[in-house]
């Protein structure tokens, strides 16, 4: 039986970021392809999602001076998409089908890389367009944004009485923290920050060593809008060869979640 990752709870969040010089250096560490060939389509977008998260949790605790690069090295995105999809295709590991069967268990989405709040004051001229939904407004500085990082337009309404609040969207990874501070130098822009998750919920850790990278896979339950109560981790190794090593599980019995989702109805 599947059962649906707990789902996050969407807030706005504002945050200001600081300005240094960009990406020093990189993960040298490669992991070897694997096979994704017994994945969907569907399935390889996730893991993509959360090959992308992770690399640019790491790309972000590494070094404060990339806290203004846009792009997520892809070098890490390979490590950590390569790591999952080993992991996907360990067999004989009765951890591993717990959280790629029993209950899929994916990234929390925090970081969020594809949409972008921005609060326009009604006085910029330009932001009609927005109104409209058309992505490009006559503003160079905002039409360059726009075009560099395939932004376009979801919705843009009133906000407060005196401002418009527009949702930016990509289907492209980027830094959209580092995006919104460029958003924010712009004549007209009050506010600018990626959009955001309130609450918690499932998750996946890595941590890249010498050999290898662990993974900590966790899923979470009860009262997640608040932080969720309950957890129960699995941790593994992956090996930069491709080998899957189950570790250990900590927190909450299995049982305690399948008697709570019976409890709730799910």
């Amino acid at each position: 039986m599947r059962f649906p990752q707990i789902k996050p709870w969407p807030i706005i969040i504002i945050l200001f970021w600081g300005c240094n010089d960009g990406p020093t250096n990189s993960t040298n560490n490669i992991m070897r392809q694997a096979d994704d060939s017994n994945m969907s389509d569907s399935l390889r977008a996730i893991y993509l999602d959360d090959s992308h998260r992770l690399a640019f949790r790491d790309f972000m605790a590494s070094d404060s001076n990339w806290i203004d690069a846009i792009e997520i090295p892809e070098t890490m995105v390979n490590m950590h998409y390569n790591g999952l999809v080993h992991l996907f295709n360990a067999q004989g590991i009765a951890a591993v089908d717990s959280v790629v069967d029993f209950v899929p268990v994916h990234t929390f989405p925090n970081p969020v890389m594809k949409r972008l709040l921005v609060v326009v004051d009604t006085s910029a001229t330009w932001v009609v367009h927005w109104k409209r939904g058309e992505s490009l407004t006559g503003n160079p500085e905002v039409d360059s944004l726009m075009v560099a990082y395939s932004l376009q337009v979801q919705q843009c309404r009133l906000f407060l009485g005196k401002s418009y609040l527009a949702l930016l969207t990509t289907r492209e990874y980027w830094n959209i923290a580092a995006i919104a501070s460029l958003f924010s130098q712009i004549e007209g822009v009050e506010i600018s920050e990626p959009d955001g998750y309130g609450g918690d919920g499932n998750d996946i850790v890595g941590s890249v060593k010498t050999e290898h990278v662990l993974y900590d896979y966790y899923l979470r339950w009860d009262d997640c809008p608040a932080g969720c109560t309950e957890e129960h981790g699995w941790l593994f190794k992956v090996s930069f060869s491709g080998e899957v090593e189950f570790v250990d599980s900590r927190g909450n019995l299995i049982s305690d979640y399948i008697d709570w989702r019976n409890e709730h109805g799910y």
